[in-house]
């Protein structure tokens, strides 16, 4: 037989049927393709449905066409980032990129959710019921609206973005990955550990910033899925409130949001406080340059692992960074931190359980002390006032903003109540000139408001007495009005005598003429300062021209 050798019984190939290459099934050559809305071709009569388009290849949008390095901005843990371009000579996903600029402006009406799994989902594994209910949840997510969805319309939304560098602009990708990855990942928690990575590989392909501002809301849980924990550590991160929650997340072994108080009603007192006693500690932390190690670790992956990636954006990453938190000690001090922080909220909430804080170290137990301490005295001020009699509470002065008419509708009606409490010839006295100018206010034993001319000239506690001057004593004996004296000069050794002079204790004495001035004059005048008292600053020298007249 010709062409055949004895040898070719044994040859198994040769007795198969010749079959054609895989790799042909994967052309990349410019062609003209045809897309079936309905995901079928059902003949002339349906040519509508139908859409022709020019295809052309990835190759002149590829998105890493050359090898770079650079020091990303912002992050002082990571040293270096080298981007270097995928080597592969085919590209097995590049129908998906054709297919996704196809369907990139496609819309679909309104339509019931249809479940679709796959594991790495392209449109040609959707039937038609699925490929509508995705391009109109699609069409609904451009617009802020989130409808019920499953992993799989997520990752292939997330695969448009990824594999459309040219039709999306980069920070406009990194903001809908963030979006839906938000929306999405308490319904569908794996989305933590698949888009922690994908967002990481897409901010440093393109040196985007860490969004974590952006994800701020949930970096705890981010930190805790990433494999590349220090990439969500930035320096704006670090030391803020925003970056507090990663922080513990990382240096610490204990979750304080999934402990038995952490939720219901304490919840709000929980993420207020933990966060601000913890965010003093990680201040000090990052302080102590310690906790960073000098050594660097350089790792190296494909970029958006599990991914579907076509060979324009397909890479690689290098990544040299500093490692965070790599010694015991530093996890143990901010784990007993983190707990001693929940028994100092506990305490403050009345609740009797406590968490053991072994190996707390001192500083750390200083710094939340000195948090809570601000914290209790807030409360405790608060609580005073609270507590005080409606009437009391009067005399805080009002929030509202005041006018001249305002006062000046008070004033006349204090002069009304005035001349309805005197009587004869003090009634006369007492009407106020309401004619041109403002009122010319007379002392009747009560102090209106300062005076307008020059404190040399004063009128204040000066009554006229038969053509000659009297002081008024404002209901004070002479030892009080010695002791005001005094403090008015600023003697306070000797007022302190004057005080023992008087047979009184210090405060009760002040109370005594404070009392009487705000019977009076219509104010106290004496407020405690550094261990004693002296002349409140408004009414300093009104007193002290007072008290040089009254104890001449």
């Amino acid at each position: 037989m010709a062409g055949y050798d004895a040898d070719d019984f044994w040859s198994i190939d040769k007795l198969l049927p010749k079959k054609k290459s895989l790799l042909t099934q994967f052309s990349t050559s410019e062609k003209t393709v045809s897309v079936y809305v309905d995901g079928e071709d059902r003949g002339s009569n349906k040519s509508e449905n139908k859409l022709n388009f020019d295809l052309y290849k990835s190759g002149g949008n590829t998105a890493v066409s050359a090898e770079r390095s650079y020091h990303p901005e912002g992050s002082s843990l990571i040293k270096e980032v080298r981007v270097i371009p995928s080597l592969d000579k085919y590209d097995f996903y590049d129908t998906f990129r054709k297919a996704a600029l196809i369907y990139f402006d496609y819309k679909s009406g309104k339509c019931d959710f249809t479940p679709f799994y796959s594991y790495k989902p392209q449109y040609s594994q959707m039937n038609t019921a699925q490929k509508k209910y995705y391009f109109y949840w699609r069409d609904e997510i451009r617009k802020k609206k989130y409808l019920k969805t499953d992993y799989s319309y997520v990752y292939l939304y997330a695969y448009e973005i990824l594999n459309l560098p040219d039709k999306i602009e980069k920070t406009q990708g990194l903001s809908l990955l963030c979006d839906v990855w938000e929306a999405y990942r308490h319904d569908l928690p794996k989305l933590d550990f698949v888009f922690s990575a994908w967002v990481q590989d897409y901010c440093l392909i393109y040196g985007l910033p860490c969004p974590s501002e952006r994800i701020s809301g949930f970096l705890f849980d981010v930190i805790n899925a990433s494999d590349l924990k220090e990439f969500y550590l930035t320096d704006n991160g670090l030391g803020n409130k925003s970056g507090t929650s990663a922080l513990i997340a990382y240096l610490s072994d204990y979750d304080w949001r999934r402990g038995k108080y952490a939720g219901g009603e304490h919840g709000a007192d929980y993420r207020m406080h933990v966060e601000g006693a913890m965010n003093t500690v990680v201040e000090s932390v990052i302080r102590n340059r310690s906790i960073i190690s000098s050594d660097t670790v350089r790792v190296s992956r494909a970029a958006f692992p599990g991914s579907l990636c076509t060979h324009s954006v397909k890479c690689n990453i290098e990544i040299e960074y500093y490692p965070l938190a790599g010694v015991p000690e530093i996890r143990e001090a901010v784990t007993a931190a983190l707990k001693y922080t929940e028994n100092k909220l506990r305490g403050m909430l009345g609740i009797k359980s406590r968490l053991a804080t072994k190996g707390l170290p001192e500083d750390y137990k200083m710094i939340i002390d000195a948090y809570f301490s601000r914290i209790f005295e807030r409360i405790n001020k608060e609580k005073i006032k609270a507590s005080l009699p409606e009437y009391e509470r009067l005399y805080d002065a009002p929030k509202e903003n005041m006018s001249f008419e305002d006062a000046e509708e008070i004033e006349r009606a204090s002069w009304d109540v005035t001349a309805r409490l005197v009587s004869g010839t003090e009634a006369e006295d007492a009407e106020p000139d309401t004619h041109g100018e403002s009122f010319k206010y007379r002392e009747y034993g009560c102090k209106t408001e300062a005076p307008l001319a020059d404190e040399e000239n004063s009128t204040v506690g000066v009554k006229k007495e038969n053509g000659h001057e009297a002081v008024e004593s404002y209901g004070t004996s002479y030892a009080e009005q010695k002791f005001i004296a005094l403090l008015s000069k600023g003697e306070i050794n000797e007022a302190k005598v004057a005080a023992a002079e008087c047979g009184m204790l210090p405060e009760l004495l002040v109370e005594k003429i404070n009392e009487a001035f705000a019977d009076n004059f219509g104010d106290v005048i004496i407020e405690e300062y550094m261990g004693f008292y002296h002349i409140i600053e408004d009414y300093s020298e009104e007193i002290l021209n007072w008290s040089l007249k009254i104890t001449k």
